[in-house]
């Protein structure tokens, strides 16, 4: 799967059980690219330059180039987050609530099997949120 596609997936039972009393209108399925996170910090401005380059740019850059890009003297600081880059592959929820008819939505991490927020920078850094703008409102 491209960096940058997505696919619409239907909804399964997983993904209702995450969100209960939920009415999940949409599913769609993207590759990622994220730096593995313990808190729901912001991406620097560095890595989110590193996270673009590579959603932006084909063939992906390396950490030499991206360095060249930033005018850096050496690459170890982008060869760092380089080497904490991860890929993954996740379902947005797209759900309203019943209650109140308010639309918002979710990360659903198939490795965790449950809502992942940590994604969430990691999604809208992925253009997705950008490109399909209606569905995120």
């Amino acid at each position: 799967m491209p960096i940058n596609s997505w696919t619409k997936v239907a909804v399964i039972q997983e993904h209702l059980d995450v969100l209960p009393s939920k009415k999940i209108f949409g599913v769609i399925e993207v590759k990622i690219w994220y730096l593995q996170k313990d808190s729901a910090r912001k991406y620097d401005i560095i890595e989110q330059f590193i996270l673009r380059c590579i959603r932006d740019l084909t063939p992906i850059p390396s950490a030499q180039e991206i360095s060249h890009l930033l005018g850096f003297v050496n690459d170890k600081i982008v060869l760092q987050v380089y080497q904490n880059l991860e890929a993954k592959i996740v379902n947005i929820l797209f759900y309203e609530d019943a209650k109140n008819a308010t639309k918002n939505w979710e990360i659903f991490d198939y490795q965790q099997k449950q809502i992942n927020p940590l994604l969430r920078e990691a999604v809208i850094l992925s253009g997705i949120k950008t490109k399909y703008e209606c569905y995120f409102e």
